[in-house]
């Protein structure tokens, strides 16, 4: 009997060992969608980092997606930062690997800022990389068929009540997905001066595939980033619309980052 009383002792001592060493290699991901959007092109990337035995949060940008029913005209960039920082915080969360697609690179930037002692690692994936002072309208290229300066986009969200369409050639959509104008107007504000260059950052660069085109409008920021040693620089193989089209693919990237 204390035979097998030592040997279930020694069997609860390993558990405890193997859970401690789980728990102490599991991340803390929260992943933030882009414009025109919702948290539920995340639910497949969702799944797979869950499945490798890591905390996932999806962030939820006010008056997208399940937050709709919140629309104002008042949203703004500033707006969509609180959102996830107010996330940070109450759930006291740590160690993040913050990770955004397209417009939330605008976001997380704003995030990076607000929350740097809680961010590991911040993940643009085919996003903006904004400099303070700029807004997203800053860096739409011509050759992308968006709308080019700030008076257009004015422009048409006064034709939407203040809200703006999804724009490139896709204004034919029976219901037009619409996104705040201020998120798109309004600079992004460091309030703590520039972002730190010890937080490790990587850019995901979609270079499109055989039945989806890269959008040229985030050349700007890989081809300046994959030249600077501050930066982690990876390519995916897919359109713009990364973690629809590779789920599995930006998990896999996502769960190899240092």
């Amino acid at each position: 009997m204390n035979r097998l009383i030592a040997r279930l002792f020694v069997a609860i001592c390993v558990l405890s060992v193997s859970s401690l060493s789980a728990q102490a290699q599991q991340r803390t991901y929260i992943l933030v969608h882009g414009g025109w959007s919702s948290m539920a092109e995340w639910s497949q990337v969702e799944t797979l980092l869950e499945q490798s035995g890591h905390l996932v949060y999806l962030a939820s940008l006010t008056g997208l997606g399940d937050r709709a029913h919140l629309k104002r005209p008042d949203i703004d960039l500033e707006t969509h930062i609180l959102d996830v920082t107010s996330t940070i915080e109450v759930r006291d969360l740590q160690s993040i690997y913050l990770v955004g697609h397209s417009y939330a690179g605008m976001v997380i930037s704003g995030v990076w800022d607000r929350a740097t002692d809680r961010i590991e690692h911040v993940v643009y994936v085919d996003a903006f990389v904004p400099e303070d002072g700029h807004s997203l309208s800053d860096y739409l290229v011509a050759d992308e068929e968006v709308l080019s300066s700030n008076d257009d986009i004015v422009a048409l969200a006064a034709q939407n009540e203040g809200w703006v369409p999804l724009f490139g050639g896709r204004l034919e959509l029976p219901e037009p997905v619409l996104q705040p104008l201020h998120t798109l107007i309004d600079p992004l504000v460091l309030q703590n001066g520039p972002l730190p260059q010890g937080t490790k950052r990587t850019y995901i660069r979609a270079v499109g595939s055989a039945t989806n085109d890269s959008s040229p409008t985030f050349d700007q920021f890989a081809k300046v980033i994959r030249e600077d040693p501050t930066w982690n620089y990876l390519e995916i193989q897919t359109g713009h619309l990364v973690q629809v089209e590779d789920s599995a693919g930006l998990a896999r990237l996502l769960l190899e980052l240092e």
